[in-house]
């Protein structure tokens, strides 16, 4: 009888235990309404931003990035003088403040709207686009994106989850991890 009340003890253990690890892990994905991301670099933006989430565990906003660009190498034939770049990121905006509703997000939780707000220069918050400014580092002949970058004025993602919870999760740099040298892509 010892050993049968241990293993009902133990069962209940396990189940808080799983649960609990349940519970830690929040994302929610964005909706579809978010637009057309990127990251702004004036030799061209990095448009290829998808599989946006909000962790909100670890109260960040993740996206994946990827980018692919040919460079001329040289200036005799083509095929033997270009060179072809690819970056594979996953971006984290590490969220400072979060304003609005309390109410929890859950697993089961759904975004209805998810909008990427930036201040203009009439200090008025409008939708934007783009995440961040970068510039590319260069070594060894092979682009990188910096450790951070940041936006050109105060942003923040404005969210309505289909419960009708409103907030907004505001962000000053952008965090790229690059899947490519941790051997995940």
């Amino acid at each position: 009888m010892k050993y049968f009340n241990l293993f009902i003890v133990m069962v209940i253990l396990c189940a808080f235990q799983w649960n609990a690890v349940l519970a830690k892990k929040v994302e929610v994905k964005f909706a579809k309404d978010a637009g057309q991301l990127n990251l702004y670099n004036k030799g061209g933006n990095i448009k290829k931003i998808t599989n946006c989430r909000f962790d909100a565990v670890n109260k960040n906003v993740i996206c994946h990035a990827y980018y692919e660009k040919s460079v001329k190498t040289c200036n005799n034939d083509p095929t033997y003088c270009s060179a072809k770049y690819f970056m594979d990121y996953d971006l984290r905006m590490p969220v400072t403040k979060i304003t609005g509703s309390s109410c929890k997000l859950t697993n089961g939780s759904t975004f209805k709207s998810s909008k990427l707000m930036a201040k203009n220069k009439n200090n008025k918050w409008v939708q934007a686009y783009s995440l961040a400014n970068y510039k590319l580092i260069m070594q060894n002949h092979t682009p990188y994106l910096p450790k951070t970058m940041t936006p050109s004025s105060d942003q923040r993602f404005d969210f309505i989850t289909s419960n009708g919870c409103k907030f907004s999760a505001y962000y000053k740099q952008v965090q790229p991890y690059n899947l490519s040298e941790a051997g995940i892509a």
